[in-house]
């Protein structure tokens, strides 16, 4: 076959078709033209359609053979052993190449294709017989051919897969160099496709060095620049690094979502070594989540895909890691013997195959498996007693080289859990020390809000171990300081701008007897949980159930009232023992505290304390008896010296808005919401969006930080598994309809107060530390003061009502705290339906500033 000096693959195809069209023609009517097939299957491999291609490329080689054609027949040779590699037939794929390219051939498109194609299968073989050297020596063949003939594209492929040939071989510097080249020349010369892979292989490089954050954004920037194209090989593989990087980002939720969508396109692509690394990482993220029953299911699929793939080195990889996550099931259940043989079998692999030799894994997973088995084998002989044991293998792993940083600062925060267990508390503390510095220098490297949180959430239980280490050496007020400086990080650090001060004492005796308030701040874990209730007389620690019983106590309770019942009426149980374990020790001092401040935690979140019973000759509702609010954190509280005078409140009001969808009706109180609430302020001192002009835009450009009170009545939609995309729901403009977290957090706010009239506003997920993350949370994160949101879908009637309750109070003066449980008390004192929690307790306030004394 002569040289071709197309930029493509279908240019390549055009002049093959031209000079052996006579050849074609002869092959009858009832076959498809080569040039048609050799360009379709092309197409499909490129969209990573691998078994299409396949058929395309068998289909043309058979004909190419039954009317002697040599060119077409080698050209669908090099076509079909590409895919070969793509399915990870790596031996299948050499054996083609090698014998096609032991015959003498032109220096064409071809030739180029399959010394590029037999580079990158050679990446992937075994590392005896020189690979990497001969890998190396084809693929710059392949680049000299492809420059000589002037084809841009081709080189820009080779330099691609030089790139991950370099990863492959742990040189990431070298690899980093190609990737930048390849995109570098894509995108100047507009091929979106090969530069949306060279960023998707710039994200995987990132994964390597543990900088998921970063990873993040280089594959959502290849799933752009892809969108549009057939691309679903790329996008099942971004899809599948996307799913890995929440998964170590602590986001799990998210990982699940994204890794179930990555394995469901991964088996239709028939891209099974790829599959088969999703299924496993959807397994140890199920896992993580508690959900054993599918990351069981999840291994099991992995497994068997293991067992049939050609490629042995990488079987064994997912079968050494699947052995130590059944290792770590078998912990959890308590089976210590299982645990140890399944993480030694894991071992065993590992060693038999050299999985920490120096050479990077060939899969999505990217290693750790040594590090993660010796990590689980330490516990395994911790549990059972066996610390010197535990302690050289947790040490074994702080002393891998090229170790990542989380598992480095996990097996020292082992080692100290370790020491404190055998009561060697000096070298306790050293070790919590060092795990908590290397924790902080990779949250440095989190950029992006949405990743930070889920970074934070993670780091809780290692905060909890130290804090029970804490309160065991009896040091409780350290212990609260530690427990308090762990929540709401994320959000102490937008509003301050800063993060924890190393030694930082706060006087909380001081914060209550300033703030006129009793403060509880709860510390649930599975085992315990703590109670320090705080007073200006001093600091007191009161023990409390595990979660467990925590959490279904609370959950039959909000079932209750979410079902409209009036527990009040029921004398419902689960109220009156939630108050005795959560308020009762403490009843007395709220007698002399003006208001009643709560750090809830874990189960605690979605109760609304307003509710609690309590017993005695005349039972009644909590409220009765304080006003109460949250806050994410007591580090957070700053008292206010004084409050605005009642001519300079003013308003700014969202409502009201013009359906933008059926999913959304009209909601037939808001109107009325809105007249009321405006009414209660001077033409002067409001400014009010409703119907087509409350929208998205409105919202940014009307400077919302110049008013006292912002107040939105409208849908929300809450996101449980990205909170930041919780979003207000009002009219359409010319771009979008929603008000999302996300963008809430970049328009800066003093507000006094925002009230959110909308369901679960307050949020749906939590975020252990942060507590409920969604659209409470972005207000607060924007700088107001205090924000009122929903727990639970609210009822349009009451909810109007109670609005005008409220802000008849604020309009006269109540500072908001009292303000809101007044309001409240209209509706629970009616003798209407409001009277039921259902319709009253639904909304929360959570602040960060505590005003003077209420004229209540």
């Amino acid at each position: 076959m002569p040289s071709a000096t197309a930029t493509g693959i279908h240019d390549t195809a055009n002049k093959l078709f031209a000079l052996l069209a006579l050849f074609v023609a002869s092959c009858g009517a009832d076959k498809i033209p080569l040039d048609k097939l050799y360009g379709d299957g092309y197409r499909e491999f490129e969209s990573g359609n691998l078994s299409a291609a396949k058929t395309l490329a068998e289909d043309g080689l058979r004909q190419a053979q039954e009317t002697h054609q040599p060119g077409w027949t080698w050209a669908f040779e090099v076509l079909d052993a590409e895919v070969l590699v793509g399915q990870r037939q790596i031996t299948a794929a050499l054996g083609r190449l090698d014998a096609g390219l032991s015959a003498d051939r032109p220096r064409d498109v071809v030739l180029a294709r399959a010394l590029m194609t037999r580079g990158y299968a050679r990446c992937h073989a075994p590392d005896g017989d020189n690979a990497p050297t001969r890998a190396r020596t084809d693929l710059e063949m392949a680049e000299r051919i492809a420059e000589d003939l002037g084809n841009t594209r081709l080189v820009a492929e080779v330099t691609l897969r030089r790139g991950t040939c370099a990863a492959l071989q742990a040189d990431l510097v070298t690899a980093e160099a190609f990737f930048r080249t390849t995109m570098e020349t894509a995108e100047r010369q507009g091929f979106r496709l090969i530069e949306a892979k060279a960023a998707g292989n710039l994200g995987n490089l990132r994964i390597n060095a543990s900088e998921y954050d970063d990873a993040v954004r280089w594959l959502r920037r290849s799933e752009k620049l892809a969108s549009g194209l057939t691309a679903g090989g790329l996008r099942a593989r971004n899809l599948g690094r996307l799913g890995w990087c929440y998964y170590r980002l602590g986001d799990y939720e998210r990982a699940i979502q994204v890794l179930s969508e990555a394995e469901t396109l991964t088996q239709k692509l028939g891209y099974e070594g790829d599959r088969m690394v999703v299924l496993e990482n959807l397994g140890q993220t199920l896992q993580r989540q508690g959900d054993y029953a599918r990351a069981s299911r999840s291994y099991a699929r992995a497994a068997t895909i293991a067992r049939e793939l050609e490629d042995q080195n990488e079987a064994a990889e997912t079968l050494a890691d699947i052995q130590t996550t059944r290792a770590a099931l078998a912990l959890e259940r308590g089976n210590y013997d299982e645990a140890a043989s399944r993480a030694e079998e894991a071992l065993r692999i590992q060693t038999e195959h050299r999985f920490f030799t120096g050479r990077r894994p060939t899969t999505l997973l990217l290693g750790e498996i040594r590090e993660r088995t010796l990590l689980l084998l330490g516990e395994i002989r911790e549990r059972r007693g066996e610390s010197s044991r535990a302690a050289a293998l947790y040490n074994e792993v702080i002393g891998l080289p090229n170790v990542k940083p989380d598992m480095v600062w996990e097996a020292h925060a082992a080692l100290a859990r370790l020491y404190a267990r055998d009561h060697r508390p000096a070298e306790a503390e050293a070790e919590y020390r060092k795990a908590f510095a290397l924790m902080e220098t990779s949250l440095a490297r989190l950029l992006e809000v949405e990743h930070q949180l889920p970074f934070f959430s993670n780091l809780d239980r290692f905060y909890d171990d130290y804090v029970d280490f804490l309160v065991g050496q009896g040091r409780t007020d350290e212990a609260l300081r530690v427990a308090d400086e762990s929540r709401a990080r994320l959000l102490h650090e937008r509003l301050q701008g800063t993060g924890s001060v190393p030694g930082h004492q706060i006087d909380y005796p001081r914060l209550a007897r300033d703030s006129k308030a009793l403060l509880l701040f709860y510390s649930t874990g599975i085992e315990k949980s703590f109670l320090w209730a705080i007073t200006a007389d001093g600091i007191q620690l009161i023990p409390l159930p595990g979660e467990k019983t925590l959490s279904a106590l609370v959950s039959t309770y909000q079932q209750r009232i979410l079902n409209s019942r009036d527990p009040l009426a029921e004398a419902a149980p689960e109220g009156a023992e939630l108050y005795r374990l959560l308020v009762q020790p403490m009843a007395a001092a709220m007698t002399s505290a003006e208001r009643v401040i709560v750090v809830s935690d874990g189960p605690l979140n979605p109760l609304n304390f307003d509710t609690l019973i309590v017993p005695g000759p005349h039972p009644h509702y909590l409220i009765e008896d304080a006003a109460l609010a949250r806050t994410p954190s007591l580090r957070l509280l700053q008292i206010e010296n004084g409050s605005s005078p009642a001519h300079e409140r003013s308003l700014l009001v969202f409502g009201d808005p013009v359906p933008p969808d059926p999913e959304f009706p009209v909601l037939p109180f808001a109107g009325k919401e809105v007249a009321s609430i405006s009414g209660l302020f001077k033409s002067g001192n409001r400014l009010v969006y409703s119907g087509q002009q409350a929208t998205p835009t409105a919202y940014r450009d009307a400077d919302p930080k110049r008013f006292t009170y912002l107040h939105l009545a409208a849908h929300a939609q809450a996101n449980s598994v990205v909170p930041l995309d919780s979003a207000v729901v009002l009219s359409a403009d010319a771009s979008a309809y929603k008000l999302y977290a996300r963008d809430v957090i970049t328009v800066p706010l003093r507000a006094e107060l925002v009230t959110l009239s909308t369901c679960r506003s307050a949020g749906t997920r939590t975020f252990s530390g942060e507590g409920l993350v969604g659209l409470s949370w972005a207000f607060l994160s924007a700088g107001a003061k205090r924000v009122v949101g929903g727990l639970w879908p609210v009822e349009d009637a009451s909810t109007a009502e109670l609005m005008t309750h409220l802000y008849r109070q604020l309009a006269a003066g109540v500072e908001p705290i009292a303000a809101l449980r007044l309001a409240k008390l209209e509706l629970l004192h009616s003798d209407t339906a409001y009277r039921k929690p259902y319709y009253w307790a639904p909304f929360v306030i959570y602040t960060s500033r505590l005003a003077p004394a209420s004229r209540s």
